[in-house]
């Protein structure tokens, strides 16, 4: 099992690799929780159709915890980019959204943390980053979430 870190270098690149990686590593039936700034109203309004707030110890954030439905993953995939683009590239409107011990899209997926990867999965992530491979610092370690 792998752990795969992501981080965006070039900050000019779109969201179609985000989308791919979603699309193949986030399933129907997955916990998600999604996390947005308190004064983001419109991201913690659309975050709420997928799920339920939760408490958490950040009082400056809003979280939201559910189950991934197929609606969910149509919508992240069928999203425009977003347009707020000032202090981030953003791939996603969300600040953070983790899916179980899969995935982790942080920064508003300018970070990206896979976790417990199968080696297949590894090479269907490499086919998939093959053509942004430059414009990201990539590593991929021996190692599952669970370690120490």
């Amino acid at each position: 099992m792998k752990t795969i870190q992501v981080q965006m270098l070039d900050h000019n690149v779109n969201s179609d690799w985000w989308k791919q990686i979603i699309q193949h590593f986030v399933k129907q039936g997955d916990e998600f929780e999604i996390r947005c700034w308190n004064e983001e109203k419109e991201e913690i309004k659309k975050a709420m159709t997928y799920g339920r707030p939760i408490q958490i110890e950040s009082n400056l954030q809003t979280a939201i915890r559910g189950i991934v439905t197929e609606q969910m993953i149509k919508e992240l995939l069928n999203l425009p980019e977003p347009v707020d683009k000032d202090v981030y590239n953003k791939m996603t409107e969300f600040f953070t959204i983790i899916v179980e011990n899969k995935i982790s899209s942080e920064h508003y997926g300018t970070e990206l943390y896979l976790f417990n990867v199968h080696d297949d999965e590894v090479e269907v992530f490499k086919k998939i980053m093959t053509p942004y491979w430059e414009k990201f610092s990539i590593s991929i370690e021996e190692k599952s979430w669970n370690d120490k």
